[in-house]
Formats: C-alpha cells, structure tokens, sequence
C-alpha cells in the first residue's frame, strides 16, 4: 500500500477536481454550439442551480439563489446571483458574450 503525504494527498484531489471541471465544461461546449444553444444550456445550469427565469416583477424568489432573464430572441442572458449581505456593501458584475462565425 502506498502512503501519500498529506500534500501528496491535497494535490491528487485537486488533481481529479480540476479533471471533473476540465470534464463538465467541456461537455457544455458540446451542448452550447449555436447562440440560442447556448442560451438553453445557459438556462438549464442556472436552473439546476437553484435560479429563477424572470417572469414578472413580483415574483417569488425566497428560496431562489438568483434570477435569470432571455431576451425574446433567445439569444441573449443575463442573470443576477443574490449574496447574503445588504447591498450597501457592493455589488460584483461579471459579463460575458458568445461569438459565432
């Protein structure tokens, strides 16, 4: 049996999670070929992570972890992540876009 230090240990599990997320992201792109593909894709991650489409402005969103909108073309996204501290202490905005030829 071979006895792994306990960094020996930290690297080999980082290892196979840097391979799980190699190994997810790689499987979206194989959804996400086209913008509106990407959209649905987009949405379906969102929605396993607890977010909300956007339907109307008094929705209930107790138990949701953000909000997500597509435009009407679908193909466009944008989602908000709620945090757990009061607004005053900032906001982080992150952007991305997809470009096909």
């Amino acid at each position: 049996m071979v006895k792994y230090s306990t960094s020996e240990k930290a690297i080999k599990k980082s290892k196979r999670n840097l391979n799980g997320l190699i190994e997810s992201y790689m499987n979206y792109l194989n959804l996400a070929r086209t913008p509106s593909s990407t959209v649905k894709t987009t949405a379906m991650e969102l929605e396993r992570n607890n977010f909300k489409k956007y339907t109307h402005l008094n929705m209930d969103l107790k138990n949701a972890n953000g909000v997500y909108f597509i435009d009407r073309n679908n193909v466009n996204i944008a989602a908000v992540k709620f945090g757990d501290r009061d607004i005053s202490h900032g906001i982080n905005i992150i952007g991305a876009h997809v470009d096909f030829c």
